[in-house]
């Protein structure tokens, strides 16, 4: 339910309560007798067919199954160099620290913090000497949008620190990967976060669950959704220009693009066609081209079959199945998806192709459509790998 729904339910209860006293009269049948009231219809996110038959109704995701308490992480972590030599950086240039050490952390695929949490509970424990203490700062944007960072706290060694978790904290219902992301370095200065620690999540149920509208029918009894349609001009230079890039700012930098719709739910299968009006290489020549995505399940990219660009223009067609995991939360007012071509380049012509070894420039306008059957000619997409 919306806030704002919210406002108007405690408006019609006060007033309720003023003009009359006790519970509202029990629906006749039409016997003359009483009926109860049917409680709200409830998806727990146990069965797929569930999401399907109560999404056509006003409903609540109670996730919970009568837990007051959820594990969401409980393992060790430790900062790679990579994420270390970029926590230090940070902490340095701009929280004017002296700190070595640290990582940028997101909960695992799969986990999200339920509606109904209200505190959020981290449990850090250490013994190596090279971590002189645990500090983090948190990042949350639900539905979609981008939020900023937040101070958190400092970890005491063994026990827990509770963050308090309002309604809006949370992830949306059906999301499949949590918007939550934390900040992990050392929690004083000088300090370090450089060797292993245990961490363990937990969420904490102490507020309500709110009954959400039916879904939005982004169908209307179409069968195919157009979810992007624009033109893009992506250059890139190689990786190895681009090696520092994982410790000075976390990541690689890619050339990726959003869609600018949802993929709703029945989604079964993708069709990506791309014009392409020019690709170059420097050196080499761009010989083929490869597509990446990632859907609402997954924080990683997948691999996608390779197609070749055998002259420039061209038009080049990828279809891939969907899973209903992978499509966005129907409430979410930005998709999840994100999408890269990468021109996949030659430096003879008769050597195989390879993506991020040249600095490459390309232009294309592209196409993508959310299709509700399966396609034939479907290439599943896997889990991407530097080979």
């Amino acid at each position: 339910m919306p806030r704002c729904a919210i406002g108007l339910v405690l408006l019609v209860v006060l007033v309720a309560g003023c003009l009359g006293q006790g519970a509202p009269p029990t629906p006749a049948t039409t016997d003359g007798a009483t009926t109860p009231q049917s409680a709200p219809v409830n998806d727990d996110g146990t069965a797929k067919a569930a999401v399907v038959s109560t999404g056509a109704m006003p409903h609540m995701h109670d996730y919970w199954k009568g837990r007051e308490r959820v594990t969401l992480y409980d393992g060790e972590l430790q900062p790679d160099n990579e994420n270390a030599t970029f926590a230090t950086i940070f902490q340095v240039m701009f929280g004017q620290s002296i700190a070595a050490g640290g990582m940028v952390w997101d909960l695992p695929d799969g986990q999200t913090v339920y509606e109904g949490t209200g505190s959020l509970e981290l449990t850090a424990s250490w013994s190596d000497p090279r971590v002189t203490g645990v500090g983090f700062i948190y990042h949350f944007y639900r539905g979609g949008q981008n939020g900023n960072w937040h101070t958190g706290g400092s970890l005491p060694n063994g026990k827990a620190f509770s963050l308090p978790i309002t309604p809006d904290m949370t992830d949306m219902p059906h999301a499949k990967v949590s918007k939550w992301e934390l900040g992990l370095g050392p929690d004083k200065s000088p300090g370090m976060l450089m060797g292993p620690f245990h961490l363990k999540v937990d969420i904490v149920r102490t507020t309500d669950i709110m009954l959400f509208p039916a879904h939005p029918d982004f169908w209307q009894g179409a069968h195919e959704l157009t979810v992007f349609d624009g033109d893009h001009h992506g250059t890139q230079v190689s990786y190895v220009k681009r090696a520092a890039q994982p410790a000075t700012q976390g990541n690689f930098t890619e050339d990726e693009v959003a869609l600018i719709k949802n993929v709703p739910m029945g989604t079964l299968g993708m069709r990506f066609v791309v014009n392409v009006t020019s690709a170059s290489s420097t050196p080499g020549q761009v010989i083929q081209l490869g597509l990446f995505v990632r859907g609402a399940d997954t924080t990683n990219m997948l691999r996608c079959e390779e197609k070749a660009l055998d002259k420039v223009p061209s038009t080049v067609i990828w279809e891939i199945p969907v899973k209903m995991e992978q499509t966005d939360s129907p409430y979410n007012n930005a998709s999840d998806w994100k999408f890269l071509i990468e021109p996949q380049t030659s430096f003879t012509g008769a050597d195989g192709a390879s993506g991020g070894t040249t600095d490459t420039d390309i232009t294309w306008h592209g196409t993508v459509l959310a299709i509700d059957h399966e396609l034939k000619e479907a290439m599943p997409c896997r889990t991407n790998e530097n080979s």
